[in-house]
């Protein structure tokens, strides 16, 4: 990556170029071309914010007007005006074209195995569309391991050499009680930043409504998708499972975009559901102290060793998702708190004996 491109420990990438540097503006457009290379797509005034230099976004624009000009980047059309329209890279640039080191190719192994998760829907397609633009960029040398065919195709198996493999019993592929079309629109918005007017069956009044939101993210856990979205009624975002969703309508005013807080996302749940936070933790075994020494499972999570125990902590909400995870991992653990944690579990396990009890 070129040295005046710089990340955070969140991620995030500035562009660190001096104000007098007598190349700012080759600099400056190439800077945006590589982060757009990434796969990053981004506003004029979003570029114009990660330059440390005091830029104008006048200026953001001229450069981005050059790389436009010369083909290497392209905005996404969309019905905002000019300073909200999104911009991304046109093609791969030849900086792309490169051998891959063997970090690399793990990590490609790696990815092609998280995306088997979307095989059988409209997203498998899209997928090996781009499988086969990589393969093309890169040449046949490296077609064995992005094979785009279906891994339970015996050819394509014998074939493919394998260095990596996601052994992961019941691995959910996507939702299929969500139409094409619904997430066509649902996706669309959330890439162009959209506006849009969702009907949708609401589980807890049990009557379909229609909200005007601000979709930030689309997330998938154990098979199913849900849509993360600002409610300007409400003033904050909630999520809404997109099998629930029952139309999708794009407003044609112009509103502002909202911001989306990623972090303020991690924070308010263990993996789909919000509610009020507590202060758990969970002293661990010794034979499974291994186990938890270098895993993360959420944002707030801290590790410590208190008298040579293994003491792992958090701040979720005591829900569903996370009730689930803690009885998965109960043989593990020596001691739950807080009591209220504790009797959640047992109330849980208390129901699945009566279920099975009661039919013997």
């Amino acid at each position: 990556m070129m040295h005046y491109i710089e990340t955070n420990r969140d991620n995030d990438y500035r562009i660190v170029i001096e104000d007098e540097d007598p190349n700012f503006q080759p600099k400056a457009v190439l800077a945006i071309l590589s982060l757009m290379e990434m796969g990053k797509v981004f506003t004029i005034k979003e570029i114009h914010t990660l330059f440390e230099a005091e830029v104008s976004e006048r200026q953001v624009r001229r450069y981005v007007k050059i790389l436009e000009d010369c083909g290497l980047v392209t905005n996404i059309p969309n019905r905002f005006e000019s300073k909200n329209r999104v911009y991304c890279a046109s093609t791969f640039g030849s900086s792309s074209s490169r051998t891959f080191t063997t970090d690399q190719l793990l990590s490609l192994y790696v990815l092609k195995q998280l995306i088997l998760s979307f095989k059988n829907s409209f997203l498998s397609k899209e997928i090996e569309t781009i499988i086969l633009k990589i393969q093309q960029s890169f040449g046949n040398d490296f077609s064995y391991f992005l094979d785009p065919q279906d891994d339970d195709d015996d050819e394509s198996t014998e074939n493919e050499q394998k260095i990596y493999w996601n052994q992961l019993p019941g691995v959910a592929t996507l939702d299929r009680t969500v139409p094409d079309h619904i997430l066509h629109k649902l996706l669309d918005a959330t890439l162009q930043r959209n506006w849009i007017d969702v009907t949708f069956f609401s589980t807890k009044d049990n009557v379909e409504k229609k909200r005007r939101v601000f979709p930030f993210i689309v997330y998938s856990y154990e098979g199913l998708l849900y849509a993360y979205m600002y409610h300007p009624g409400h003033k904050k975002p909630f999520t809404l499972s997109t099998h629930h969703i029952k139309k999708i309508e794009k407003v044609d005013e112009e509103l502002n975009i909202i911001p989306f807080n990623q972090k303020e996302f991690l924070l308010s749940r263990f993996a789909v559901f919000e509610g009020k936070l507590e202060n758990v933790s969970f002293t661990i075994k010794e034979e499974f102290k291994y186990l938890f020494e270098n895993r993360n499972w959420h944002i707030s999570q801290t590790t410590t060793i208190r008298n040579g125990k293994l003491i792992v902590k958090m701040v979720v909400p005591l829900k569903p998702d996370f009730i689930s995870w803690v009885i998965r991992w109960s043989s593990a653990f020596s001691e739950i708190k807080p009591t209220s944690l504790k009797d959640k579990v047992i109330s849980e396990l208390q129901n699945v004996i009566n279920n099975f009890t009661e039919h013997k």
